[in-house]
């Protein structure tokens, strides 16, 4: 182990990004080299440097632990970060984590052990064959799927020049065809089972879409293995075999195959065991009305169902070899015998695949241990229990109107009372996250903290970094696997991390008093998350000076003698490039420049533009990176805070917010939400016109959300296990602003609108009492209508007169 000082004079040349390369398997290649000593010399330098960089040489680093924890009710392995802090008590053993099983309310049986050959070829530290198996395990699942996944794949960043994503636009089908292909069509999916079966491998090897077919073949003698497989264990492959020997019994007969679905009331079950729960019928011999939720086949596509129990299973037949049911609709939480009229007691789609995207050791889990098909599924659940939420939305649609009380009453004065005959459809409400209402509702909140503090003082995106101490230790779990092959972990460990990073904004360690702060989350084009932060500090900043700046953010390559962590860390996360003319391929490239303005120009002090925009000091003075070949001088820092990159040792970026006209870009960047709100701003510069609906003779913004869509494994993870998109502190009160009875208000289709008018209950809103409260108190009178929610609090529930607050909490 060489000292501090013995390294600090090798630093400077001993960079790995220009010496070395850490490939995905953790392996050190280093280029050839004339001198083997001089190529052992920079290995070792290189090896000195990631060893300064660890958890043991900068105690304060943030780590989050191992996650050695394990959840009483359903073995889910946790980190200590995670519990609830109310109900855990370190000091008397007990630490209680609930967002894996909702504390023992969510019960589903363990997966069975993975047969053969899946067992021996799923294995991410297998031999050759298992390797290539692996590579290409979406395509193999593809040949032996039983449903088509109607689905715009962005295949857009799988360029080679980055790990691996899995993203996907637009709305998800899951489409199931007729038992036979039409004449001089090839067979596909289902038919593969039953038409053709002689040259079954030859078949689906040339079924297989031209997009997703690998470079390199896929092996035949794996297919037919697979297919053995399938036949011996998987329910579905066994009934339609029967029905390819009643085929070629009874040719001439017409007939379906029906997969029973689950209604309310069922019994609970998570397998199909046997064929006998899959029913062939003649046709006629049952409505379909009556088996909403079941899979029918009567020779034209039809859309399965998300709540159908094997919408997975027949998508994923290398996940679920026997078959098992996913999502049973109905089922109720643990301990709970009579749900009587409370919805709050039923599994939802969420709470099953959350409880599934948790790790417990020596269990198979389908969902984390299959590569890049695993990936796919994720992404599938999250669409799933997306399109399940904007289902209830649409059907709800007729049920629920809005209008103001006025509106009503001439409505009532004119002799209409049925509560379906007027109002506006309330279409995507702002509670759908990533809708226009909710981008708009936050653009709002962001605003009216910017009136009440002023223009904000720090803009700051936090990176997540797959080499984390914490996301290697919890992958080691499974040898072999990647940080792209466990999005599960990386944003667990980025949400510790993002907690963290806020607790530290906040209590004024990194910028000193902060007053207000507000943070959005979304995922980069490789899939990592990252979030926006924008801060205001108590210190007057309407005039900076350099000093104050300087303070807060560098742009400079730190000496490598007096700080060779924090040469070590710019080098590794904080400078841009190599790009250029001589670098065309860079991602940043566009039109042969730089989209991010690199190289920036040497400035020997901080300065602040005419345009109100910082210039940071960038001294030329000879300190250098090299990367990629070139050696990147000062001009080619992405200004960061010290503190934060040794802290969390990741891509933090800190700019000085422009205050003259920085603010409108700012906040619409910030609040956009997911990437549906790129493409929201992108359809409005085109000038493109959002889905109309004839029908209804209005934009459905439904669709339109769902044309705006994308979802990668990261974001589905996030979504999954709950955690928070947007978030700002202090809390914004919406105070809503109306003309005598032009509040508007929500009314079942069939409520009678003589009675809504007489209900004197709903006439009344913040703005109205806030008049009653200044004619009753004396003390609210020295208050705006803005001042107001900071000493009076309003109850919503019973829309009675604002309460004085106890206290103030500004």
């Amino acid at each position: 182990m060489y000292t501090l000082r013995f390294f600090s004079a090798y630093v400077l040349p001993a960079l790995m990004l220009s010496y070395c390369v850490r490939i995905a398997d953790g392996a050190l290649y280093v280029p050839p080299s004339t001198f083997p000593a001089e190529r052992r010399k920079k290995r070792r330098k290189y090896l000195d440097q990631q060893r300064l960089a660890s958890r043991a040489s900068y105690p304060s680093r943030s780590y989050c632990g191992s996650p050695d924890y394990r959840c009483q009710h359903c073995g889910a392995m946790f980190w200590l970060r995670e519990r609830v802090r109310s109900d855990s008590s370190v000091r008397d053993a007990r630490v209680i984590y609930n967002n894996c099983c909702k504390g023992g309310k969510v019960r589903i049986p363990p997966f069975r052990p993975r047969p053969e050959p899946l067992g021996s070829l799923a294995r991410f530290h297998g031999d050759a064959r298992s390797n290539k198996f692996m590579k290409n395990i979406r395509q193999y699942n593809c040949l032996f799927a039983f449903t088509s996944m109607g689905a715009k794949i962005d295949r857009s960043m799988n360029d080679g020049r980055g790990p691996p994503v899995f993203k996907i636009s637009g709305q998800v089908h899951h489409r199931i065809g007729s038992l036979l292909p039409n004449h001089g069509t090839p067979p596909k999916f289902i038919q593969l089972y039953i038409y053709d079966t002689a040259n079954e491998v030859r078949n689906r090897l040339h079924a297989l879409n031209p997009e997703e077919r690998p470079r390199e073949p896929l092996d035949p003698k794996i297919v037919e293995e697979l297919a053995k497989m399938l036949d011996d264990h998987n329910p579905f492959a066994k009934q339609f075999r029967l029905a390819r020997d009643s085929l070629a019994e009874h040719g001439d007969e017409e007939f379906i195959v029906r997969i029973v679905g689950a209604r309310e009331g069922d019994p609970v079950q998570y397998s199909l065991p046997t064929t006998d729960q899959l029913a062939m019928l003649v046709v006629g011999d049952f409505t379909l009305d009556t088996f909403k939720r079941d899979i029918s086949r009567d020779g034209e596509l039809r859309q399965i169902s998300a709540l159908h129990p094997a919408f997975m299973a027949l998508q994923y037949p290398l996940l679920f070899q026997f078959g098992e049911r996913g999502f049973q609709v109905g089922v109720l939480y643990n301990g709970v015998t009579d749900p009587g009229n409370n919805a709050h007691v039923k599994m939802t789609p969420q709470d099953y695949y959350r409880f599934n995207f948790h790790y417990k050791p020596s269990q198979p889990n389908p969902w984390l241990c299959y590569g890049a098909l695993s990936s796919q599924a994720k992404v599938d659940a999250r669409a799933c229990i997306d399109e399940n939420r904007l289902w209830y939305i649409i059907k709800n649609q007729k049920k629920i109107r809005m209008e103001n009380i006025q509106g009503i009453a001439d409505a009532v004065g004119r002799g209409c009372t049925d509560g379906s005959e007027i109002g506006k459809p309330t279409v995507l409400p702002a509670s759908h996250i990533g809708g226009r209402r909710y981008m708009i509702q936050n653009y709002h909140d962001a605003i009216a903290i910017c009136r009440v503090y002023g223009p904000p003082d720090f803009f700051t995106t936090f990176t997540c970094n797959p080499k984390w101490v914490e996301i290697s230790e919890a992958i080691a779990c499974e040898p072999g696997q990647k940080p792209t092959d466990r999005a599960d972990v990386v944003v667990r460990v980025y949400h510790m991390k993002l907690e963290e990073l806020m607790q530290v904004v906040k209590d004024g360690t990194a910028f000193g008093p902060v007053t207000a702060v507000l943070h959005t989350v979304e995922f980069q084009k490789r899939g990592l998350p990252h979030a926006h932060i924008i801060l205001w500090v108590a210190q007057d900043t309407s005039q900076p000076s350099p000093a104050f700046i300087d303070k807060f953010i560098s742009a400079e390559i730190p000496d490598p003698d007096e700080d060779p962590l924090g040469y070590a860390l710019v080098a590794e996360h904080m400078i841009h490039g190599p790009c250029g003319p001589s670098y065309e391929t860079c991602p940043c490239m566009k039109n042969g420049k730089c989209s991010k303005g690199f190289p920036k120009t040497f400035e020997e002090e901080t300065i602040l533009d005419e345009g109100g925009f910082a210039k940071y000091k960038r001294p030329n003075n000879g300190r250098y990176v090299d990367k990629g070949g070139a050696r990147l001088d000062n001009r080619w820092v992405v200004p960061y805070n010290m503190y934060l990159l040794k802290k969390f040792q990741a891509h933090i970026n800190v700019e000085w917010c422009n205050k003259s006209i920085f603010i409108k870009y700012l906040f619409k960047y910030v609040t956009k939400g997911p990437d549906c709100g790129k493409v929201y701003i992108e359809r409005v510069r085109r000038g493109e016109d959002a889905p109309y609906d004839s029908k209804t003779q209005t934009i459905n913004e439904v669709k339109e959300y769902l044309d705006c869509r994308y979802i990668c494994e990261q974001d589905a993870c996030w979504r999954v296990f709950g955690f928070d998109i947007h978030r700002h502190y202090p809390p914004v009160e919406r105070l809503p602003v109306h003309l005598p009875d032009e509040n508007f208000i929500t009314y079942d289709a069939d409520a009678n609108m003589a009675d809504i008018v007489s209900e004197e209950f709903l006439r009344k809103t913040m703005l109205t009492e806030w008049f009653v409260a200044n004619q009753t108190c004396l003390a609210a009178r020295c208050l705006t209508y803005c001042e107001f929610p900071g000493k009076w609090r309003w109850d919503s529930q019973c829309r009675s007169l604002w309460r004085n607050r106890r206290f103030n909490p500004g």
